[in-house]
């Protein structure tokens, strides 16, 4: 697939067939992801899959914050990557202190950019993904054990689409572009 019809086509989708994706498709969206750009290469961020169908509902059913909508889609899948990244790499200096006024910033931009072409890698491999912010995601670190240095971003249900998605609205160019 070219790059800008990946762009194009990838859709947010909220339901999945029950199907589990191979864990060699998975990685092949992961070692693309690799070569995302990151301050300094640093490359915090961090993926953890989980095919665990009893693992996925307890999160859907305890670890939401109360929002069925995010509940609903998360009970309906079958895989799940819990997006997160680790802290003290982007935007750090080796001692420790940030060398930017935008502090943990750049590790959220950073790993904004490696969730994007996480979608698009798995769009391009013919799997459906929705990314989920409303979550409790001190309580998911703790469910999962995750080391300290690590701070949970957002989750990652995927898998082969059981719905068509609808055209997408979009914003006209003028209202999100200007030449200054």
């Amino acid at each position: 697939m070219e790059t800008l019809e990946c762009i194009r086509t990838r859709r947010s989708i909220r339901k999945f067939k029950a199907n589990l994706v191979p864990l060699d498709i998975v990685n092949k969206a992961i070692q693309v992801v690799r070569y995302s750009p990151s301050w300094k290469n640093s490359f915090a961020s961090r993926f953890y899959l989980i095919q665990d169908k009893a693992k996925i509902d307890h999160i859907a059913n305890s670890l939401v914050r109360g929002f069925t909508w995010n509940q609903s889609i998360l009970l309906g899948a079958s895989n799940l990557i819990v997006i997160a990244a680790k802290r003290g790499l982007s935007g750090v200096s080796r001692d420790g202190s940030f060398e930017s006024n935008k502090e943990n910033a750049y590790m959220y931009f950073d790993n904004g950019i490696a969730t994007a072409n996480l979608t698009l890698a798995f769009n391009d491999l013919g799997i459906a993904s929705v990314i989920l912010g409303i979550v409790d995601y001190e309580g998911i670190h703790a469910y999962l054990n995750l080391p300290a240095d690590i701070e949970v971003v957002a989750l990652l249900p995927f898998g082969y689409a059981k719905e068509e998605p609808d055209d997408k609205a979009l914003r006209e160019p003028e209202k999100i572009f200007k030449i200054l």
